[in-house]
């Protein structure tokens, strides 16, 4: 009975060890320089980039006072956000896609149309939980930069992104995407080849 008790408390305790990991990963306490942020799965990918969570109360200052010029906001149900944005000076653009959903061709211009103008200067991206559709649309912009699939999916994994309870369309999209890039890199790079053979 002890063996069996025993046993059982070993397992206990390794579930809590590996939940506690689980969550330091996405802890909301993160220092930047002096400035610390309580936005839930808050990162920076490069120099504009910031992405994470939903933010709310002092959390707009705080985006500010990281240099933060715009909010893009990938959620169809905020109530209120672009007045907190505005109120701490920082400029608001929505991108509504709604939860567990495929984006829209729509979406993705409007993302990168928005990410490419110089006004918008720097930027935070999130959605509710900072996971998936900012993960897309992350992967939006690293496939823009040069990044291959692996490695876009490999990022999206260290934000806690996952599949499960229906999010299988934000892998979907992903997947797409990066096929939809690399024919086009491979369309282009033919065109190129056949003008360099023409001109000899």
């Amino acid at each position: 009975m002890k063996k069996v008790s025993l046993a059982l408390l070993f397992s206990i305790v390794a579930i809590l060890g590996l939940s506690a990991v689980g969550f330091s990963q996405t802890s909301p306490s993160k220092q930047f320089g002096s400035i610390k942020v309580g936005i839930s799965n808050f990162g920076k990918m490069d120099d504009r980039f910031y992405r994470g969570g939903r933010p709310g109360g002092k959390d707009f200052a705080t985006l500010k006072a990281l240099g933060i010029n715009t909010i893009i906001d990938l959620t169809d149900n905020s109530s209120g956000e672009q007045a907190q944005a505005e109120a701490a000076g920082l400029k608001y653009v929505n991108i509504a896609i709604p939860d567990k959903s495929y984006p829209t061709d729509d979406a993705v211009a409007k993302f990168i149309s928005t990410v490419n103008d110089p006004a918008t200067g720097v930027f935070y991206v999130h959605c509710a939980g900072g996971r998936h559709r900012t993960g897309d649309m992350g992967a939006v912009y690293r496939f823009a930069k040069g990044w291959d699939y692996d490695k876009v999916y490999q990022e999206m994994l260290n934000y806690d992104f996952y599949t499960s309870n229906g999010h299988q369309k934000a892998l979907d999209f992903v997947q797409d995407y990066s096929k939809k890039m690399v024919a086009q890199h491979n369309a282009a790079a033919a065109t190129t080849t056949a003008a360099v053979s023409g001109n000899r």
